[in-house]
């Protein structure tokens, strides 16, 4: 699990290469987090968000229905939820 501070939500095709290497990950709706941010882009943030990879696909579905998250990927390997914290 990792803790952020902040993160930002922003269209890829708009932001700098420095934010584009910051990427985290894409969610449900096709919303792309990143950990930094440039002047440039317009940027919704998030504040106090915890990330955490999932290998197990029960334990991902117990998590999702218990927490409020603020979105999740299925796409790779790993499944992966965004939640305030």
């Amino acid at each position: 699990m990792q803790h952020f501070e902040k993160l930002y939500i922003a269209n890829i095709e708009e932001v700098s290469k420095k934010v584009e290497n910051s990427f985290l990950f894409c969610g449900k709706n096709w919303d792309f987090y990143f950990t930094k941010r440039d002047n440039k882009t317009d940027f919704e943030e998030l504040e106090n968000v915890k990330y955490i990879e999932f290998v197990d696909k029960k334990d991902f579905e117990s998590f999702i229905l218990s927490n409020q998250i603020i979105d999740y990927s299925i796409e790779l390997d790993k499944s992966m939820v965004l939640y305030h914290g």
